[in-house]
């Protein structure tokens, strides 16, 4: 789920909501079909996306793209079997749950560094890493490719099968 306020550019979905497609791409692999419904917000050309993905794996997700819905939140939530996994990474915090019961919790601390809190920090550590092993990048231009198709059949709405 991303949702945000005042943000009305058309590209919405390929250039912002792509970095929740590639975290569910992380967990689930090769997307297999996109089936998205756009709604048109009232007095405005911004769309609220509901899309559902299938997985060659056999797994399912369920995306919610909202642009301008008044706040800003960010959340992922994976469920298996006997296991949630609750992701909030805007409030930077997370909770695992096996069998019902709560067995980690991680929230930042609120003296944490903006730059800890949205990542560029980490992402910077690991960019200089790889530049310097020549390793560990990711994703590869393939797994770029995948999530690039997929948000943009998430944007363009209806059903789209991914081919790579």
């Amino acid at each position: 789920r991303m949702l945000r306020n005042a943000r009305c550019e058309p590209e919405f979905v390929v250039s912002t909501a792509i970095h929740s497609v590639d975290v569910v791409l992380s967990f689930l692999g090769m997307p297999r079909s996109v089936s998205t419904s756009k709604i048109t917000l009232p007095d405005s050309e911004t769309f609220l996306y509901n899309a559902r993905v299938n997985f060659e794996s056999g797994s399912i997700a369920d995306f919610v793209v909202s642009p301008d819905v008044g706040v800003d939140k960010e959340t992922y939530e994976i469920h298996g079997r006997e296991y949630c996994i609750k992701i909030d990474t805007i409030g930077c915090n997370v909770c695992v749950f096996e069998c019902g019961e709560l067995s980690f919790s991680w929230q930042a601390s609120e003296s944490s560094l903006p730059e800890f809190i949205n990542g560029v920090l980490a992402e910077t550590e690991m960019f200089i890493q790889c530049i310097e092993t020549g390793s560990g990048f990711w994703p590869d231009l393939k797994e770029g490719l995948i999530s690039m198709l997929m948000a943009e059949a998430i944007q363009a709405g209806g059903q789209v099968n991914i081919n790579v």
